[in-house]
């Protein structure tokens, strides 16, 4: 198909992922069954609020460094996979109520598919809305980390964090601060690297949280 075209879109070719709502679900019943509504208009004082918010942030040696590992340690890309496993493995080998080779396959498994469906529902609202960046609003904003190359409504790191983190605190309630911790800074480090908006991350989380959810309410149906 071809690119939109209009005020407050997303400008460029070859968007990145476009055709990864079509990956196969193995929870959610469709990529849009979380879809947020719509992002803030172009010419609305939220979306002007917002492009302020991220153009005149303060940013400083600390931020940049917590932009640069989450994006590239931790659960950043392209490391998410592998961190994401590491911690079950930690967790598992801690608690002994897990120790067993099927309860750890589907401590790894819920964790994953978490993970990988938040991707696609957030693809799918990114490629239905087509928002801009900020840096397409304002081309005065020097971002910290490139820009990815594909829409900003929502930010896939929000979901990305979000969706696994509920999991894993179902799995280890123990660790709910830790995680509640990593939901927040790696979101509003985006903001911080110039390349999201504000609303970008609550969306992310927002479907993070429902498609984590909707895993651990798949795990408990069938008796876990």
């Amino acid at each position: 198909g071809n690119v939109p075209t209009g005020p407050g879109l997303w400008k460029g070719t070859n968007p990145v992922g476009v055709d990864e709502v079509g990956w196969k679900l193995f929870v959610l019943s469709s990529p849009s069954q979380f879809r947020p509504g719509p992002p803030p208009a172009h010419d609305s004082p939220q979306r002007a609020s917002e492009l302020a918010e991220v153009k005149d942030f303060k940013r400083t040696p600390f931020t940049n460094s917590k932009v640069s590992y989450w994006q590239f340690g931790q659960l950043g890309q392209p490391g998410v996979a592998f961190r994401l496993s590491e911690e079950v493995g930690r967790r598992l080998a801690e608690d002994g109520t897990h120790a067993s080779a099927p309860r750890a396959a589907r401590a790894y498994t819920l964790v994953h598919v978490a993970h990988y469906e938040g991707w696609i529902a957030s693809q799918d609202a990114k490629f239905h809305y087509w928002t801009a960046r900020p840096n397409q609003f304002d081309a005065a904003i020097t971002t910290v980390i490139p820009t990815p190359p594909f829409p900003t409504y929502p930010s896939n790191a929000a979901t990305l964090v979000k969706a696994p983190a509920v999991v894993l605190t179902y799995l280890f309630p123990r660790e709910r601060a830790r995680y509640d911790g990593w939901v927040q800074e790696f979101g509003e480090s985006r903001l911080w690297a110039g390349i999201h908006f504000r609303s970008d991350i609550t969306s992310g989380w927002e479907i993070g949280r429902q498609v984590g959810e909707a895993v651990v309410a798949r795990a408990k149906s069938d008796g876990s």
